[in-house]
């Protein structure tokens, strides 16, 4: 019995070294911290947003292109991530000349729209992962990354 102490004990140091303990603190890691660029353009009627970000392929970037003077004037979409870049364009032919105001936000919890698996498992099902300069907390419900910009319409 005192033979097989010494045994019993590396067994058990070699368990507990790999033990559920340890596989939870790596995936507590934190993923990368997201990052997000912003650019709007006028081409004639159309209006182009687009920008780079820091998260997966296939994740969705909402945008939102709106006029300051008259708020309920607005148009929101989605634009996919593709190789950390985004874009969209927007008819604003018929709005009036001016600023138009442009928001692009990435965020997890997407009101009936889901992101990708991938996105979801990294940075949480509420983002509440997600780190970086641009990361806000939307309420005590979810977390975005967000960014602004504006382009003046002649």
């Amino acid at each position: 019995m005192i033979r097989t102490f010494p045994v019993l004990a590396f067994l058990l140091g070699l368990a507990a070294t790999a033990s559920p303990a340890r596989a939870a603190e790596d995936a507590d890691t934190p993923p990368p911290p997201v990052n997000m660029t912003l650019h709007a353009g006028l081409d004639g009627p159309k209006l182009t947003v687009e920008g780079d970000c820091s998260v997966p392929n296939g994740a969705l970037i909402i945008y939102v292109a709106y006029l300051p003077k008259t708020p309920a004037k607005r148009i929101q979409g989605y634009a996919m991530v593709n190789h950390g870049h985004y874009k969209a364009t927007i008819d604003v032919g018929a709005w009036p000349a001016g600023e138009i105001k442009v928001d692009a936000d990435f965020q997890v919890y997407l009101q009936g729209l889901k992101q990708p698996d991938e996105v979801i498992a990294l940075y949480g099902e509420k983002g509440e992962r997600m780190t970086g300069p641009q990361v806000v907390q939307g309420g005590a419900s979810f977390r975005a990354a967000a960014t602004s910009t504006s382009v003046i319409k002649p």
